[in-house]
């Protein structure tokens, strides 16, 4: 890693980003000083930047936990999914404008900030404004700032569009609905419209000195609550006003037109109010789109007789998709994780419609597209940035089997852009040409070049174009693509006019036989929903329109649409392109550069170390392998660092007591066992002072993590626990599919044994016990699980999906080997006699028939759950789930003394509510009630040897001496967030649970409130 300081910022960087460092090191501090002028910040921040060349996809993101850094995945300029190009500059500042935004306080507050709070202590972002005002604020302050460096974006028109949307079906959130941060469609996005669109509306109306006002005062300590400091400044309430600003939204001019026109229209598939249809084409056999929110490529065959849809493939974060010129394959362009879940790569797979099947290779493209080659064979053209910068390259396919083999996947061609240009929307033109959409000079231009092989030398030839409306006003594209329509070939395109109340058009532009440009035609009036990828087919016209919650795939008649007519006009043609030289463009070369040019200081990532964050009200109150370190509010405090910016190494240090009880249950006519099992529930409740430590490192291709917590009671009852996990991912394919792998060891030392039943035996232990004299037990994991489960409906109640993995398990009772070992040889004759009675018959017979060291267990255990999102027909309505979703889960041999667990589980009815309760200040996600049915076939650990795959016939062993355990039980499940801060990301689940023990008539009643905090 290599260092520059600068007079805010340490860049950290390796050798790859060296180009990307530079940019920092010359342009950081100018950025940083207009981000200051417009914050209101009236201090100066300094922090490192890291840059990490492990990403393909641009992202800047700033974090002041557990202290203030922005890091950089290194790439080339993308399209994010409002459509707007996102470049290094406008990134950055976003990012600098939010840290330093957030970091307002009053005179007293920067004192306690200096002294002890530390960078994590930001009173307007930790108590007061909600994630999404903060978030909102900073994305239209990188707005305005790509305003002054004329960097491409749509005016923001997604989010203009989405409000508008939600104003025309009555559906615009409240001032409360924006403050939570929303899990369901359209999620985040319409708290970040809203709220930038509520901070716009105040600056206009209010003045931009009287926000700032507000924003400052929220850097105060207060006793109320956003809405009351809102009160302060403003001197109204924030629901008076906020129902100003929904007013101010214009609404479409030609609204009755729209609303005639939409009733013409027709929906392809009735009544389907659960889908998100996106990337729609038309092809030879039948329409094809993406549903994002059930997470598939579906096919809807327009001939057939049954008119349904069928499932393709599944698939996730799906970007782009392309239909070949003739109408047999597809493109499918998605990112997925790499080893970590911030290092994301784009990966393109073509799809035969035909076979139903995928071709072998993947391409590290994004933005890809079909085009032909001299001859008229199938290419695959793409953007990649391996290198840092786009460069577009074209890729032989040959599908066909009669093809050359050896030209299969050939690269065939390529052509570098610098970081300020970015091709997308890539198209075929005429055989040997290409055709894209260039982001560059805060435009968009339409581009028609041919390409060569890479051992030609033929002078390359390449068209531009500016698109223009009737009105002559540039044209930005939302997106674009070839298509073979009744009107012949064309390339259609969708854009939202730059007009007040204006939704999403549809336009298309004619070709000639040979394949040239000739006119442009734009959509002359509004459709409900806008109109999104659209398709010209069969003298009909199909769009997908955006409703507030979810999409309508619908058709008009082409004669019922006016179009008018744009403009072409040609830009400029070139005789020569560029040749792409590699040695340009060299990590070594950019690196050498640097260091001759900028002094370099020696990085120390140990100096991290003394930037701690703490955390006060809160402590570790468990550590699971599951979920690392569990935190909960307390009396008491946690302390983390890193051990160095790239976020290698996290280090949190706890220590509490008294934790709020969140957690009630209740049993009556209970079993021996449950009875057992409740009294040692009680005993650890009574371990209230918790110590703990835990560490995670990820600068390895795995993850690595370790823990120690110590649970202990003021006379002396105490639970010490050690723990170490080791953990991988693997992706695969476009399919929602991973594969997840662990192995994991916990030891424990604790004044209780670990098997209550066994509690006549092993009686809990006198008060402060030596760790040498205490019951021990070391475990051992090692689990491999795939899953493919997925949200399928505009509900999170509903998922669809298989999960299952194995479980390979050893346990060593350290205690009991020890007994043995010791008392082998003096009992023996004492139990021959029957004299001694004290150890139970699974220790008798472990006596006489195995050695010392095998007293231990290794056992494999099963696991599964099969997700059904609807066992009717039914659709939700109103925000009622009806569908009845259902889970069914198997356990086997998975848990000591159970041999076989069966759990199916329905939901009977739930709400999406979406609202809130202003005077609680409480936001619900939504409410459930489920049934469930528990089935279990345990055994008595005190007469049965645990399982244990070395012996023989130990499953038969087991089951026979299994006995039933079933229960039938209500479950009702509510979300909820607190709309204030930090808090407003964070969601609570409250389950109440009643259970009734059908052999034992026995009645069970939980309560309890869990967060990931």
């Amino acid at each position: 890693m290599y260092l520059v300081k600068t007079n805010h910022f340490e860049i950290l960087f390796p050798k790859e980003s060296a180009e990307t460092a530079r940019f920092f090191i010359e342009n950081a501090d100018e950025i940083y000083e207009k981000a200051k002028e417009k914050s209101n910040y009236n201090h100066d921040l300094s922090m490192p930047i890291i840059i990490s060349p492990d990403s393909e996809l641009l992202n800047v993101s700033y974090t002041n936990h557990p202290y203030n850094r922005i890091v950089v995945f290194d790439s080339a300029s993308y399209l994010d999914n409002s459509l707007r190009l996102h470049s290094l500059e406008s990134l950055f500042y976003r990012e600098i404008f939010r840290a330093l935004a957030s970091s307002v306080r009053s005179p007293l507050n920067h004192i306690i900030y200096k002294t002890v709070g530390g960078d994590g202590f930001q009173p307007l972002s930790l108590m007061y404004l909600p994630f999404s005002f903060v978030e909102g604020y900073s994305a239209m302050a990188e707005d305005a700032y790509s305003h002054e460096k004329n960097v491409q974006e749509c005016k923001d028109s997604y989010y203009r569009q989405l409000l508008i949307q939600a104003k025309m079906e009555n559906k615009f959130p409240n001032w409360l609905q924006a403050f939570a941060v929303r899990d369901i469609h359209p999620g985040e996005d319409l708290c970040y419209a809203a709220a930038s669109g509520f901070a716009a509306y105040l600056m206009q109306s209010r003045g931009v000195e009287k926000y700032a006002e507000f924003w400052n005062e929220c850097g105060k300590l207060h006793l109320v609550l956003a809405n009351g400091i809102f009160f302060k400044v403003y001197g109204a309430s924030i629901e008076s006003v906020w129902k100003e600003f929904r007013e101010s939204v214009p609404l479409p001019s030609d609204m009755e037109e729209m609303l005639a026109l939409e009733k013409k229209s027709h929906e392809l598939i009735e009544h389907d109010a659960q889908g998100l249809f996106e990337h729609v084409f038309y092809t030879r056999y039948g329409l094809v789109w993406y549903d994002g929110i059930r997470h598939e490529v579906d096919i809807y065959d327009l001939n057939g007789s049954l008119k349904l849809r069928q499932l393709l493939f599944i698939a996730e974060n799906l970007e782009e998709m392309s239909l070949s010129p003739d109408g047999r394959y597809i493109s499918v362009s998605f990112t997925r994780e790499k080893l970590r879940e911030e290092f994301k790569e784009v990966v393109t797979r073509v799809y035969d419609l035909k076979e139903r099947e995928f071709l072998d290779k993947k391409y590290a493209l994004q933005n890809a597209g079909f085009v032909l080659d001299a001859q008229g064979r199938l290419c695959l053209a793409g953007i990649s940035v391996e290198n840092k910068f786009p460069l577009l390259q074209v890729y032989f396919l040959a599908p066909e089997e009669d093809d050359d083999e050896n030209e299969k996947g050939k690269l065939i061609y390529e052509r570098a852009f610098s970081n300020s240009e970015f091709p997308h929307f890539i198209n075929p033109g005429k055989n040997g040409y290409i055709t894209y959409i260039l982001e560059k000079d805060g435009g968009q231009f339409l581009v028609s070049q041919v390409f060569n092989q890479l051992d030609e030398v033929t002078p390359a030839r390449e068209k531009v174009w500016k698109l223009t409306d009737k009105e002559d006003r540039s044209i930005q594209l939302l997106s674009f693509r070839f298509e073979q329509s009744f009107l012949g070939p064309i390339y259609s395109f969708n854009y939202i006019p730059d007009d007040e109340g204006s939704l999403a058009r549809a336009g298309y532009i004619t070709l000639s036989d040979e394949f040239e440009v000739e006119e442009l035609f734009t959509l002359d009036c509004n459709i409900n929903g806008g109109v999104y990828y659209p398709v010209f087919a069969a003298k009909r016209f199909y769009y997908s329109a955006r409703k507030f919650s979810h999409n309508e795939l619908r058709y008009l008649h082409f004669a019922s649409l006016p179009f008018a007519r744009g403009s072409l006009t040609s830009v400029a043609e070139h005789e020569e392109l560029p040749l792409f030289e590699t040695s340009e463009y060299s990590s070594e070369t950019s690196a050498l550069n640097l260091m001759d040019t900028f002094d370099f200081s020696t990085y120390n990532p140990f100096k991290y170390l003394l930037h701690v964050s703490v955390m006060p009200m809160l402590a570790i109150r468990e550590i699971s392998l599951d979920n690392g370190a569990f935190l909960w509010p307390s009396v008491g405090l946690t302390l983390s660092s890193d051990s160095d910016p790239m976020r290698n190494t996290e280090f949190m240090l706890s220590g509490g007591t008294d934790f709020l009880v969140l957690e009630l249950e209740r049993q009556i006519n209970a079993t021996p066992e449950e009875e057992r099992a409740m009294l040692q529930n009680e005993i650890d409740k009574l371990k209230r002072y918790t110590i703990g430590g835990y560490i995670k490192n990820s600068s390895t291709p795995v993850d690595i993590e370790g823990g120690a917590l110590l649970n202990l009671s003021a006379t002396g009852e105490y639970d010490f626990e050690t723990l170490a996990k080791t953990s991988w991912n693997i992706p695969v394919g476009t399919i929602i599919r991973d594969m997840d792998f662990s192995i994991s060891s916990i030891y424990t030392i604790s004044t209780d044994y670990y098997d209550s039943n066994k509690s006549d035996v092993y009686p809990t232990l006198a008060g402060w016990t030596p760790f040498d004299q205490a019951y021990r037990l070391f475990e051992l994991d090692a689990i491999v699980k795939y899953s493919n489960s997925h949200q399928y409906g505009i509900s999170k109640y509903e998922r669809r999906g298989l999960t299952f993995g194995g479980r390979l398990y050893a346990m060593w009772d350290v205690n009991e080997m020890e007994l043995l070992n010791s008392y082998r040889e003096l009992t023996k004759a004492q139990i021959e006699s029957g004299e001694n009675t004290e150890l139970t018959e699974a220790q008798l017979e472990a006596i006489y028939t195995q050695k010392a060291l095998d007293i231990s267990q290794v056992n494999i255990g099963l696991f599964g759950t099969v997700e059904i999102p609807r066992l009717n027909p039914l659709a939700i309505h109103g925000g009622w789930v009806l569908s009845l979703p259902a889970t069914l889960s198997v356990d086997i041999m998975n848990e000591t003394g159970t041999a076989l667990e069966v759990n199916p589980e329905i939901l009977l009815i739930g709400n999406e509510i979406q609202n809130g309760i202003p005077f609680l200040y409480l936001f619900f996600s939504r409410v459930g009630l489920k049934a469930g049915y528990d089935f279990c076939l345990n055994y008595d650990t005190t007469k049965v040897l645990l399982p244990d795959i070395r012996r023989e016939n130990y499953l038969y062993d087991i089951f026979m001496e299994t006995y039933v355990k079933d229960s039938l039980y209500l479950l009702l499940n509510s979300a909820f967030v607190i709309p204030t801060g930090n808090l407003s990301k964070i969601q609570f689940n409250m389950n109440a649970r009643a259970e009734y023990f059908l052999r034992t008539n026995g009645f069970k009643f939980s309560f309890d409130i869990k967060a990931n905090f």
